[in-house]
């Protein structure tokens, strides 16, 4: 039977991409010389000048780096100092270091910290040192727009903060003037990747249900060119989807599977293809194995994973990805009612391996074992999942680093490789095979949890996620840790981080490469 409870709550009207849209909003442009800068007469700009530590010149008249070390200015990494202006716009001096050898996580750091000196102004142009080659300029916009972020869409209208409006870029090597508009482009559709995944994994959860993550799906397929198909729980269960279903039985609101596909022009049948699998619970109480409360605060961002995927698909087409990707987002909340699932059921996967539920708030698993079948039976070339899936990722590697495990070393390379390029970090950890013993279950195929044992349990997670992806080589990416932040941080925006998103498109793009 289908079933269809929708709540009030499922209805409002609310625009769950309210970072996307001022980021639509946004003016960007790139002047080759300062001497074109035209807002220097206008209070509402600010200008700021990137000061490397051993630079031969300050391009500001009346300062030097003598008078700006004597003013507090030591153009450490980060730092800032503002210069008001009565006449014209504000000046500001942002820190690089020293110059030999910074690497793009420099740069980005840099332009977080020039949206951080910004105030309330909404109009900036970021004038960059003479050498700077154009993926260092891309490192420091996407750090601007990265820090410029903010949630405020339910304040009351004097308290939301101001988006920027105008973003100007001027200087930086010579005669490569196209090469540093590309480079723009490409620093908005990473950003934007990010923007997408925080608006997602910030939403309040009964605005951010299974179908309006699903409606939002569709929205930004049309909008940034690939295709969204979405599966409801009857079809599921036709399926033999027994994870998304049995963890959904416990909802008022219906579980839902969104399939992505991006295909760039082109493209033969033959080419190789890469899966990639999202988990989207959009809220997690736990299940009957009920969370405490301190532990509920963060869990709208259980969906954190799909939400990431998402973002990484609305960038494909610009930054012109030429590998064919797939997607599967198993969506549903970890409720619980009368008909929640139960401890002790045995569950069946799509693939066919049997489950025993030794603990419902390891749904996480449950779902992506679903879709990850699922992904498997179209023999792509590389799976990637990702999911905030245990706590024990954040035990092992802390708020900042994700784990990566998987059964290919080159696939686990390119992984690591897409994390340094965007910034994200990631470590390695060991699918130790003896420890699938703690998986076993006397009743069926497989437990899900093992509550005897909790040692190692993102390795375990990973063993039991490795049951489901045939011989497709394939890495999981656990940012249970990462894809929440309590505080600002460089580029990184208290609350849902969008971790994940840049990654998984620097990897799209590179990988068929």
């Amino acid at each position: 039977m289908v079933y269809s409870v929708v709540s009030v709550h499922d209805s409002y009207n609310i625009d769950l991409l309210p970072g996307l849209s001022a980021l639509s909003n946004l003016s960007l442009r790139y002047l080759a010389s300062e001497e074109d800068i035209t807002c220097k007469t206008d209070s509402a700009c600010a200008v700021a000048y990137l000061v490397a530590s051993d630079s031969a010149a300050v391009p500001v008249e009346g300062w030097d780096l003598p008078s700006l070390a004597a003013a507090g200015f030591e153009a450490k990494l980060g730092q800032t100092m503002t210069v008001p202006s009565t006449t014209g716009a504000t000046t500001i001096f942002v820190g690089l270091g020293d110059e030999d050898g910074l690497d793009d996580d420099a740069y980005r750091e840099a332009g977080a910290a020039v949206s951080g000196a910004l105030g309330k102004r909404t109009q900036v142009c970021v004038v960059l040192p003479e050498a700077t080659i154009p993926t260092q300029a891309q490192a420091v916009v996407e750090g601007v727009l990265l820090a410029n972020y903010s949630l405020s869409s339910f304040k009351n209208e004097e308290d939301r903060a101001k988006p920027l409006t105008s973003l100007t870029v001027a200087g930086g090597e010579a005669d490569v003037t196209e090469l540093f508009e590309v480079v723009l482009r490409r620093a908005v559709a990473y950003a934007r990747a990010t923007y997408i995944a925080r608006d997602l994994t910030n939403a309040p959860p009964a605005h951010l249900t299974p179908r309006t993550l699903a409606e939002v799906a569709v929205r930004l397929a049309d909008e940034f060119g690939f295709e969204a198909e979405v599966i409801d729980r009857l079809e599921l269960a036709e399926m033999g989807c027994g994870g998304i279903v049995g963890v959904n039985r416990g909802s008022e609101y219906e579980a839902r599977l969104i399939k992505l596909r991006f295909v760039p022009a082109e493209t033969p049948a033959s080419a190789e293809r890469l899966a990639m699998v999202g988990k989207g619970i959009t809220f997690d109480s736990g299940g009957l194995s009920l969370k405490p409360a301190s532990s509920m605060v963060d869990m709208k961002t259980d969906m954190g994973g799909a939400a990431a995927i998402l973002g990484a698909f609305s960038a494909l087409v610009d930054l012109g990805v030429t590998t064919p990707v797939d997607a599967w987002l198993p969506t549903t909340d970890n409720m619980i009612s009368g008909n929640s699932m139960r401890v002790g059921e045995i569950i069946t996967a799509r693939n066919g391996k049997t489950v025993e539920v030794t603990n419902t708030d390891a749904e996480g698993r449950l779902i992506l074992m679903d879709a990850l079948a699922l992904a498997a039976e179209t023999n792509p070339a590389w799976i990637v999942d990702i999911a905030t899936l245990t706590g024990a990722q954040i035990i092992a590697l802390g708020d900042d680093v994700a784990a990566v495990m998987g059964n290919s070393d080159a696939l686990l390379d390119e992984v690591e490789q897409a994390a340094d390029a965007t910034g994200e970090m990631v470590w390695e950890l060991p699918l130790h095979k003896r420890y699938m013993k703690n998986m076993e279950s006397p009743l069926a195929d497989l437990q899900n949890a093992n509550l005897s044992n909790r040692g190692a349990g993102s390795i375990t997670a990973g063993l039991f996620l490795s049951n489901f992806v045939a011989d497709v080589p394939w890495v999981h990416v656990d940012i249970a840790g990462p894809s929440v932040s309590s505080k600002d941080d460089r580029w990184v925006r208290r609350g849902a981080t969008g971790f994940g998103a840049r990654l998984l498109a620097k990897l799209a793009e590179e990988i068929g490469a």
